[in-house]
Formats: structure tokens, sequence, C-alpha cells
């Protein structure tokens, strides 16, 4: 289990260092395509090799279908993702003013790219794989996984408030995403949709300038965030099942 967890911080550690040379390495992509959407996703899945190599140390397998969970229902994930970010979209639509000025590349940038690829490597692989394979339980092994998360989305912000504001608004969200991808039994497509719907509404109706939001789009976040955990208890309770995060689960398993 100790060799577990170091493969998988190593792992991450490389894929941290990538993501501080996001810039630098994106430039390097353009020079090349010359098209700053195809760069971003060739940045991505260059960062993501470390990732698959921990993986792969630790499943000895090369199945990263199976592992992180892209075998399961894609149809119940946008379902469910669609079902549950209905108030941000009825609240922007009511509150807010729809932004003619997106581009079709940037919302896959903004709504796509990052809701895949951030759910893969921060819930499919960091926090799964310590969850899974090591003996911490769900609150030790988001922890650092949340940590990272958070910090990731802290580029640009001007004021302390505006850092603290986005720091707590996206640490509950790497909670909440992880709690949904482990009850939904490991279906990544869950939390996949859910934040990419999260993002989309959140750029197509100028809900704030950065993650923090105002108070609107705030209540709007929350009760998307209320909705999916409901329809997640309503949806274990009709198929009978127990909830994997529980009291024997929550610290240290045994």
């Amino acid at each position: 289990m100790i060799k577990n967890f170091i493969t998988i911080l190593i792992g991450f550690l490389f894929f941290t260092i990538g993501i501080i040379n996001k810039e630098f390495i994106i430039g390097i992509f353009e020079n090349i395509t010359h098209n700053n959407l195809i760069s971003i996703i060739l940045f991505y899945l260059i960062i993501g090799i470390p990732i698959f190599i921990a993986t792969f140390l630790i499943t000895k397998k090369l199945n990263f279908i199976d592992e992180y969970g892209f075998n399961k229902n894609i149809l119940l994930g946008l379902v469910f993702a669609g079902l549950a970010t209905i108030p941000m979209f009825i609240g922007g639509m009511i509150f807010f003013k729809l932004n003619t000025s997106l581009s079709f590349e940037y919302v896959i940038k903004m709504a796509l790219i990052a809701g895949f690829f951030e759910e893969l490597y921060f819930r499919g692989f960091l926090f799964a794989q310590l969850f899974k394979k090591t003996k911490l339980g769900f609150i030790l092994s988001i922890f650092i996984g949340a940590l990272i998360f958070s910090l990731f989305h802290l580029f640009g912000a001007q004021s302390f408030i505006e850092i603290l504001g986005i720091f707590i608004s996206t640490f509950i969200g790497a909670i909440l995403f992880a709690w949904l991808y482990v009850e939904w039994n490991y279906n990544i497509w869950i939390p996949i949709f859910l934040h990419t719907f999260m993002n989309l509404a959140w750029v197509t109706f100028s809900l704030s300038e950065n993650s923090s939001g105002n108070l609107y789009s705030n209540i709007f976040r929350i009760l998307t965030i209320l909705c999916a955990i409901v329809f997640t208890i309503l949806w274990k309770r009709h198929k009978g099942e127990i909830f994997l995060i529980n009291r024997t689960t929550i610290w240290l398993k045994k």
C-alpha cells in the first residue's frame, strides 16, 4: 500500500510540473500546429503520460478505459448532468445575459476539455487510485487532490477575497465530484458531464468572471449541487444500493 501511495504521488508530481509549465508547453505545440485548440488537447494528453505510467505500475494493466470508469453508462452520466444543472441554466436565462461573444473554440476549451481532462486526472487517477489502492479513506484521499485542484484554478486571481472565493468553491467542487464518482460506482461520465455542463452554463451566461461567482450565480450553483446530491441518494435507494462512503471508509479503511 505504501508503494502504491508513493507511485501515485510521484506520478502526480510530474503531472503538476506539467501544469505549472502550461503556457510554455502549449506555446511549443502552437508553433508546430498553429492551432490553439489542438495545442491545448495535446498539452493535456502529454502531461497525462506520468499518470498513465503510474496507473500501469499500480494495476499492472493497460486497460485504462475500465480502470477509470469509461466503460460505464455514458448516457446515464449525460442525463444525470443535464437534470442536475437545470437550475444553473434556468437561472442564467432569467438573471443573466447570453454571452454573445462566445466562440465554438472557447466553449470547447472551457467546458468540454476542462471537464473531461480535469475529472480524468484529478478524480479518475489521483483521488480514485488513492481511495481504491491504499488504505486511505475518502477524506484523506480527496484532500490532496482537492487542494491541488483548487490551487490549479487560482491563476489570474487579483485579490485575497477573490483567491479565497475561488479556492473554497473549487475545493467543494472537488469533493462533490469525487463523492459522485464513488457513489455512482466509479462511472467517470457522471463527474465529467456534470463538470462540463456546469462550466457550459457558467460561460454561456457569463455567470461570473471567475469560478468564485457572485450571489445569484452561487445560489444557482448550490441548487445544482443539491440536485446532484438528492438525485444520487434517490437513485441509490431506488436500486437498493449501500453508500460506499460511510463510517468505515470516511477516514481509514481496514
